[in-house]
């Protein structure tokens, strides 16, 4: 009987509380951080070690928290960069700042893509079609998009690592 618990709280994801087989632990060190650090630090979770709670999370929630990660650390690029031209805020600076705001948005993405796309794609990189897209409001600049989830790239190599 006391095996049934444990059962489900290993194959309940922490975050979307569903039954899932694919999981990953909290505190597994993936790049560094564990999904615990992310989460703890990120957001106002009270997730302490041993609460009883699951202790792992679905692939699905971990590549939602992966995006929602990316999404705060570019606000907190472009913030720093906001508050450096508001420091200096010369012709210079702006240019030079200009140039920093190309580097911080070059793999981000321009159109609105789904974050959960439980689709499973067959492809490999030499069968993907690539579409270029013409941006007229970058200086003509050439963009890769990304035909499953229209995710824009400024580089045909990002749009590539992306697949």
């Amino acid at each position: 009987m006391d095996s049934a618990p444990n059962i489900i709280v290993n194959n309940v994801c922490r975050i979307c509380f569903q039954i899932q087989y694919n999981t990953i632990s909290l505190y597994s060190d993936k790049d560094g951080c564990s999904p615990y650090e992310k989460l703890v630090n990120n957001t106002k979770l009270n997730i302490a070690i041993e609460d009883g709670g699951p202790n792992v999370i679905c692939g699905q929630c971990f590549n939602e928290m992966n995006i929602f990660m990316e999404f705060l650390a570019k606000c907190e690029r472009a913030n720093k960069l906001l508050l450096r031209y508001k420091e200096n805020h010369s012709v210079d600076d702006a240019e030079y700042v200009y140039e920093d705001q190309e580097k911080l948005f070059e793999n981000d993405c321009t159109e609105q893509r789904v974050v959960s796309d439980n689709k499973t794609r067959e492809s490999s990189e030499e069968n993907t079609p690539i579409t270029k897209i013409k941006d007229n409001t970058t200086q003509s600049m050439i963009k890769h998009c990304c035909q499953y989830c229209s995710k824009v790239f400024t580089r045909k190599f990002n749009l590539k690592l992306h697949l």
